[in-house]
């Protein structure tokens, strides 16, 4: 029995003894690898770039012998086959172009020579002597002094006509500033800010008809006093719209422009 018990415990230190030489080899190869790849990790170049080298030979090459079954009839050879002509194409089956057509010469309409037509006007304007007398062909005495005559050289202004001038008609200015109280209810108007004074608010209605005069033509203002807060307030606004559409688009086109619009109603 102790001989067993002895046997059983040299084979137990035997494994357990190899199986920690086996673990102090794998551990010690772990620790090997491990600084080989911080050796070369350190040591590599990392400006180095790879360069890949296309492929000297062909990428695709034919076959010698290719093999495989070739189909008969293929492209223009199935017209062939359908029409039962033969496949080979001589020179009776080649049908050319027509020679250019080449019209007779009763036929050919030549057209005038510009030079001449106008040398046949002047001819005919200056009468049969043919001589250009540097003065236009008199009129009908019974016709219009004033019409047109049929000549190609300007005939001079009449001495008898008068000079006029005409003033254009302004219609009078609507005033610029309107009062409140002249605004019925329910006006639609767009408000350009609301100011510390009365006089900021003219100067930047001012300053809006000097740059945006397309947008501020035929608009009145209207400075509305308001307090908010214990403070007062002047509210510039527009007046001369229709609808509430108009003064919607107006503020679109204001604010595009970098100006502050809101639309209201009175």
């Amino acid at each position: 029995m102790r001989d067993t018990a002895s046997e059983q415990v040299e084979s137990v230190s035997l494994l357990t003894k190899v199986g920690r030489v086996v673990g102090a080899l794998a551990s010690l190869a772990v620790l090997i690898g491990l600084a080989m790849w911080t050796w070369q990790t350190g040591t590599q170049d990392t400006s180095e770039i790879p360069v890949i080298v296309a492929q000297s030979g062909p990428a695709r090459e034919e076959p010698e012998e290719p093999g495989g079954l070739q189909v008969p009839h293929q492209g223009r050879s199935v017209n062939t086959l359908i029409e039962g002509t033969p496949d080979v194409v001589t020179e009776e089956d080649v049908a050319l172009a027509p020679a250019p057509m080449v019209p007779d010469q009763e036929d050919v309409v030549i057209a005038p020579d510009p030079a001449q037509e106008i040398e046949d006007l002047l001819a005919e304007a200056l009468g049969d002597g043919g001589e250009d007398t540097g003065v236009a062909a008199e009129p009908d005495p019974e016709a219009d002094p004033y019409a047109p005559v049929a000549s190609l050289i300007p005939r001079s202004r009449p001495s008898d006509l008068a000079s006029r001038t005409t003033t254009a008609v302004r219609e009078p200015q609507a005033p610029v500033a309107v009062d409140g109280n002249a605004i019925p209810a329910g006006t639609h108007m767009v408000q350009l800010g609301a100011f510390l004074s009365e006089e900021i608010a003219i100067e930047q209605w001012n300053g809006l008809v000097r740059r945006q005069p397309s947008l501020m033509a035929g608009k009145q203002r209207y400075i509305e006093t308001v307090v908010s807060g214990g403070t007062t307030r002047y509210r510039l606004r527009a007046v001369g719209y229709d609808g509430l559409t108009e003064t919607r688009a107006a503020c679109a086109a204001f604010v595009a422009r970098g100006q502050d619009c809101i639309p209201v109603t009175r």
